[in-house]
């Protein structure tokens, strides 16, 4: 997962220097500002993960509270009668620990970011002239 994360956020400023020299020699890359918005969102995907596990669980939980909370109307003349066997519900459990399918996603995301961004590559590199410079090489004399 870890390994997935890094590879986003590297691929991520790759696309980024790619838009970036693209623009330079008058290609509008817009593959290529995709997929720098693709790789962006994959670096958000796992926080947006566990936010969502975090968000049900808790959830649950307060819906399980004022379930408990509520009290009933009584009605006239009934008498409510506690058992022992009331205290000795069984505990209720929560996923705070469940795993979700998140690599998937994230390779999911790399993979269409990767498409992007070898559409626009070809198309400037390969197709077009991203290997020539029209001034000679940059240089500070």
């Amino acid at each position: 997962m870890q390994k997935l994360f890094v590879l986003s956020f590297a691929l991520m400023i790759v696309s980024s220097l790619f838009v970036g020299h693209a623009f330079a020699n008058g290609f509008v890359p817009y593959f290529g500002i995709m997929a720098g918005v693709v790789f962006l969102l994959g670096l958000f995907l796992p926080f947006l993960s566990e936010y969502n596990i975090l968000h049900r669980s808790f959830s649950n939980i307060g819906d399980n509270f004022r379930n408990l909370m509520r009290s009933e109307e009584p009605v006239e003349g009934e008498v409510e009668i506690l058992l022992p066997s009331h205290a000795k519900q069984k505990a209720k459990t929560y996923q705070l620990h469940e795993s979700s399918n998140i690599k998937a996603g994230l390779v999911l995301f790399i993979a269409i970011g990767l498409i992007f961004l070898a559409i626009d590559g070809v198309e400037f590199y390969v197709l077009g002239d991203g290997f020539k410079t029209s001034n000679g090489p940059i240089s500070n004399f």
